[in-house]
């Protein structure tokens, strides 16, 4: 509220109302570089280019890559983990991409998977959330970022790295954009500390692919609306962000510990800072069924299905959001509904 009323107020406020360059304001752009400075990564405000979410900043990201003449209709392949962010299966269909599901062990992808993927299909995208994966809540140790670095290298594989929930690790391990700036685009959204309805992201590249990356913003929407990137850049000078940021790092840990005393140790997957939380059913569940039922009890939960790349069933497991239920109270009470319909 006190934003917009700031906003209501300014006198240059018929300014985000025209039409701007879809590079962005170059003050939103330095606003990116700030909001990626708090997660640990290191990029001037010239390889920052501010999108409409992470949603749009992949989308544009894969269409541009794809583009490129070595990753031509010949190779139109995008690995990813077998369990992956539901976004990227709604994207290759509409660029007409082929996802290549790669398995993972405890530490995230496997490099050695991924090495006999890519003598099989060639050249691609590799697409990676390292840093509290959605679903598992993996944080994917520095090793194995840089084992993945080398694969990239040695097969020609452009790396995209989703730092959708990167922000909410206090201390991650170095960015792939550090490790192989020359080939990575990291995606920075503000969604999971300040809100989703604003619809602002930052997209990181290489400098010689940003002018191709703008034309891609002006091509999918002429601008990114400038409204949003404002109550961002505001926020961020006036210190909410960082407020909010502490706020909900420890709100994640006190959702985690609900979660911890009404499951329990059992098949859970998830990270203390995460906002979500991986379930492995026991037998006879299927994911499918389970979210039927929890439904009828008036809860939603993610089956599997929703993450599931790979060619066999997906596996008996659940994604719990922790963050859509305001009160803990109401949280503890419906994980105690879910576990007495997941366990009894």
């Amino acid at each position: 509220r006190a934003a917009l009323q700031e906003l209501a107020l300014r006198p240059d406020r018929s300014a985000l109302l025209r039409y701007l360059p879809p590079s962005g304001l170059q003050r939103h752009r330095i606003a990116g570089v700030q909001w990626l400075a708090r997660m640990g990564v290191e990029a001037t405000a010239e390889q920052t280019l501010p999108c409409a979410g992470a949603q749009h900043a992949l989308f544009i990201t894969l269409q541009h890559l794809f583009t490129l003449q070595h990753l031509s209709s010949r190779s139109r392949v995008v690995y990813v983990d077998e369990l992956s962010y539901p976004g990227i299966h709604g994207i290759a269909e509409l660029l007409r991409l082929q996802l290549i599901p790669i398995g993972a062990d405890a530490e995230g992808m496997s490099p050695q998977k991924l090495v006999s993927a890519c003598q099989k299909h060639g050249p691609g995208a590799l697409y990676l959330m390292p840093t509290i994966h959605n679903p598992t809540g993996v944080v994917m140790p520095d090793a194995r970022r840089l084992s993945l670095c080398e694969v990239a290298r040695a097969h020609q594989l452009f790396i995209i790295e989703d730092a959708a929930n990167r922000m909410l690790l206090a201390k991650a391990p170095a960015p792939f954009w550090q490790h192989a700036p020359e080939r990575t685009f990291l995606i920075a959204s503000v969604s999971k500390i300040v809100g989703a309805g604003l619809r602002v992201a930052f997209l990181v590249a290489p400098g010689e692919h940003m002018q191709a990356l703008v034309r891609q913003v002006w091509g999918t929407q002429w601008m990114v609306s400038p409204l949003g990137l404002e109550i961002v850049a505001m926020w961020l000078e006036d210190g909410t962000v960082d407020v909010t940021l502490k706020r909900k790092r420890k709100e994640a840990a006190r959702r985690q510990a609900v979660v911890q005393k009404v499951f329990g140790s059992r098949s859970l997957r998830a990270h203390p800072n995460a906002l979500h939380v991986w379930v492995e059913l026991p037998k006879p569940w299927r994911s499918e069924r389970l979210a039927e039922a929890s439904a009828r009890q008036g809860i939603v939960v993610t089956p599997s299905s929703a993450f599931w790349t790979g060619k066999s069933p997906p596996p008996a497991a659940i994604r719990i959001s922790l963050g859509g239920v305001e009160k803990l109270r109401e949280l503890e009470l419906g994980l105690t509904k879910l576990a007495n319909i997941v366990f009894r």
